[in-house]
C-alpha cells in the first residue's frame, strides 16, 4: 500500500508560511515565519506533542525563512538566521524547556538556509545573503564557525544530527543533488529522484531522512523522498 501524509485532525493555532520546524513526529515546534492575518513577521512558536498543537513562549526577534536545530524540542533547541523584513538576519536563539536567549549570532546573515543539528552542535548550509550562497558554518553551543562551502546553495532541506554528520539536498534552481557532511568535507551521493527547491526535509541523515514538497518547474510538489542507509532514495508518496 502507499504511504502518504495524513491529517491528524488537530491544525497550528497560528497560519503561517516559512516557518522553521524541527523535533520528531510526537515532538515538534513550529517557530516564526509569516502569519496569514498578521502583516509583521511572527515571533509565535507552537510545540506539538502527536496530537495537538500549543502555543509556548515566543522568540525575541520574528523572522521567516530561518533554519533550526534539535531533536528533544521539549528542553533544549536553536534556531538561526532568517529574515527580519527586508532584511536577513544572523541572529541565533537557544531554547532551554521554558525561554528563548539571544547568543552569538552566525558571521554571516542570512535566509533560506538548509540547517541541522542540536543545541549545542548545528550546521547552517548556503542561504541566500545579498546573493545565493553556498557558505557553510558550524554551531559548538557558544559561537559559530565558518567551515568548508557546500556545492548547493539556497532554498534547499537538511537533516542531520549534530555539526559533523548530516545532509543537504535540493535547492535552487531546482536541484536534485544530495551532499553528506562528515564534519569536514561535503561528498555528493545518490540524487534525489525529483529535483526541487522550497521544500522540507527531516530525519537523522546517516539512516533515514524525508524530503518532501517544495517546488519543481511545473510547480509545488506533493512528492516525498525516503532516504535509506544505502544511499538511495525511494519515492514513497508522489502527487
Amino acid at each position: 500500500a502507499e504511504t502518504a501524509f495524513a491529517t491528524p485532525g488537530n491544525n497550528l493555532n497560528d497560519g503561517r508560511y516559512n516557518s522553521a520546524g524541527l523535533g520528531t513526529s510526537t515532538a515538534a515546534f513550529n517557530v516564526g515565519g509569516v502569519p496569514t492575518s498578521d502583516p509583521n513577521l511572527s515571533v509565535a512558536v507552537e510545540s506539538w506533542n502527536g496530537t495537538s498543537w500549543t502555543e509556548i513562549a515566543e522568540v525575541n526577534t520574528g523572522r521567516d525563512s530561518l533554519s533550526a536545530g534539535g531533536n528533544s524540542p521539549t528542553s533544549a533547541a536553536v534556531v538561526f538566521g532568517g529574515a527580519t523584513a527586508p532584511a536577513v538576519s544572523a541572529l541565533t536563539e537557544l531554547w532551554d524547556g521554558s525561554s528563548w536567549t539571544e547568543v552569538a549570532d552566525m558571521n554571516t546573515a542570512r535566509k533560506k538556509s538548509g540547517g541541522f543539528g542540536i543545541s549545542t552542535s548545528a550546521i547552517v548550509a548556503g542561504g541566500y545573503i545579498s546573493t545565493n550562497s553556498n557558505a557553510v558554518e558550524s554551531w559548538d553551543g557558544t559561537s559559530w564557525t565558518e567551515v568548508t562551502e557546500s556545492g548547493t546553495k539556497d532554498n534547499l532541506a537538511a537533516s542531520g544530527t549534530s555539526n559533523t554528520s548530516g545532509l543537504i539536498f535540493g535547492g535552487s534552481p531546482f536541484v536534485a543533488v544530495t551532499q553528506e557532511w562528515n564534519g569536514t568535507a561535503w561528498t555528493e551521493l545518490a540524487d534525489l529522484a525529483t529535483a526541487r527547491d522550497q521544500l522540507g526535509g527531516t530525519g537523522n541523515s546517516v539512516t533515514t531522512s524525508l524530503a518532501f514538497g517544495g517546488r519543481t518547474p511545473g510547480g509545488a510538489t506533493a512528492v516525498t523522498e525516503e532516504w535509506t542507509v544505502d544511499n538511495a532514495v525511494v519515492t514513497v508518496t508522489t502527487s
